[in-house]
């Protein structure tokens, strides 16, 4: 049997005493289950997972298969409810938007005395059995804890979804890794809407347990309203990005309040989004542009066209001028969504066409620059920048169990060796001229890299 941890194949780290959160992935081992899957962890001592049953309800999401958690000595049972696909029939590109369905998160502590110990996981369904066994590696705690020289931001999604309890464990290690920054982003592939509440109570106890963090707020304006959804190449919508077009045009209000009530939700230090340069292409995962009717009109009024150019004949002959044309339209939906932010800043991680780096945007997309108070990006150089220009440099150690597609189409890619991920975001830090740095993505933040950032001061 595989390892149901994702990311996890052979091993996992943990830092001694500090929380990690892992990822359950919800595949039958035996084909298709109608009657859902069981999955028992034998933990060895020293290693504790905190009880997930008292998580909020929110009906959507991991609680799609939400478990019957029992717990007895260092045996764990976990009982999956629902239908529960086979491993060669689960493919997250093609659940893009409900992927979080079949990914449980769980959190785990270890003690140094469980290091080289092994975690034996059976899944049980349709009345068979299989069975893996997993290394426990335990690091030391380097027991280091003085203030960062610069600030340091991560995205933990899905945060609100725990316990408080949880909650409160995954803080304390932000805390631990010098974390100065949290942006919580309720916008992203696949993860439902959640209320603004939960969010309000997840910002609350960052700040008790993070004294002095900034709280960002994340999420594309109108993303969460009733504006019309953008549509990809073939006229399909798409659910988790609402229309440039109609953003500017159409539906201004109601962006302007939806931005508005979202920073308010979280008392927000400030807005943080992640955008990708548009490239007009036939792959639909990551649009930064919309081929509604709407907006081809608008272009065809921009280029001096005689008629509206369907997709097709965009994607043949006005492929460098679409792409052009996309990139003022995000523009102008950031300059909508500005107002509800007010004199907040914002902050955009303007990922490029072939990954995060500057030298590789285009001069429309280099633009946005105007728009936001900081730049995020991933620096291959140090930067000649306008004074009035704040660079963030971005670290990325990998990204969400979903976009495992997104590596073989990022020539970037993430870090390959997790080992030194710190000595990266040094390097990003000094080229971007030492404001800043982002570590993408959480999912992937585990114990060597956690060591690494307690260390690093």
């Amino acid at each position: 049997m595989k390892s149901p941890f994702w990311g996890c194949e052979q091993d996992v780290h943990l830092v001694a005493g500090q929380a990690t959160v892992l990822w359950l992935v919800l595949n039958s081992p035996f084909g298709d289950s109608p009657a859902g899957l069981d999955i028992t962890l034998h933990l060895p001592k020293g290693l504790e997972i905190l009880d997930p049953s008292h998580r909020p309800v929110f009906g959507v999401g991991p609680d799609a298969h939400r478990p019957v958690f029992q717990q007895d000595g260092q045996t764990v049972y976990l009982s999956f409810p629902g239908f529960i696909p086979g491993e060669n029939d689960r493919r997250p590109f093609t659940h893009r938007d409900s992927w979080c369905d079949l990914h449980f998160p769980i959190v785990v502590i270890g003690e140094e005395r469980a290091d080289g110990s092994e975690i034996r996981i059976d899944a049980c369904a349709l009345g068979d059995s299989d069975h893996c066994q997993i290394e426990l590696i335990v690091l030391s705690d380097p027991g280091i804890e003085p203030p960062v020289s610069a600030r340091r931001n991560i995205e933990p999604n899905f945060l609100p979804w725990f316990s408080q309890e949880e909650q409160s464990q995954i803080a304390a290690g932000f805390r631990r890794c010098g974390f100065t920054d949290i942006t919580l982003n309720w916008f992203n592939h696949g993860i439902p809407f959640i209320p603004p509440s939960a969010y309000s109570l997840a910002a609350n106890l960052l700040r008790k347990e993070m004294p002095g963090v900034k709280i960002w707020i994340g999420g594309m304006p109108g993303a969460d309203t009733i504006v019309p959804r953008a549509e990809d190449i073939y006229g399909r919508s798409i659910p988790h990005i609402a229309s440039p077009e109609a953003v500017i045009s159409k539906c201004p209000d109601i962006v302007v309040a939806s931005e508005r009530s979202w920073v308010n939700a979280v008392e927000a230090d400030g807005v943080m989004l992640t955008i990708t340069e548009p490239t007009l292409s036939d792959t639909p995962f990551l649009p930064a542009h919309c081929f509604s009717r709407d907006s081809r009109i608008r272009f065809a009024q921009e280029c001096g066209l005689a008629t509206v150019p369907d997709p097709i004949k965009i994607l043949d002959h006005h492929r460098q001028e679409w792409v052009d044309f996309s990139c003022r339209q995000i523009r102008r939906m950031l300059e909508v969504g500005r107002l509800g932010i007010g004199d907040k800043p914002l902050a955009l991680c303007a990922l490029g066409p072939s990954g995060a780096a500057r030298e590789e945007a285009g001069a429309d997309w280099d633009q946005l620059s105007d728009v936001a108070d900081i730049m995020i990006y991933a620096h291959h150089q140090s930067m000649q920048v306008r004074e009035s220009e704040v660079h963030w440099g971005m670290t990325r150690i990998g990204s969400s169990p979903h976009l495992w597609w997104e590596e073989s189409h990022d020539t970037l890619g993430p870090v390959d060796d997790p080992d030194v991920v710190s000595a990266d975001m040094k390097m990003q830090l000094a080229l971007s001229g030492n404001h800043g740095v982002r570590l993408w993505s959480w999912p992937c933040l585990r114990g060597r890299v956690q060591r690494q950032l307690m260390e690093w001061r």
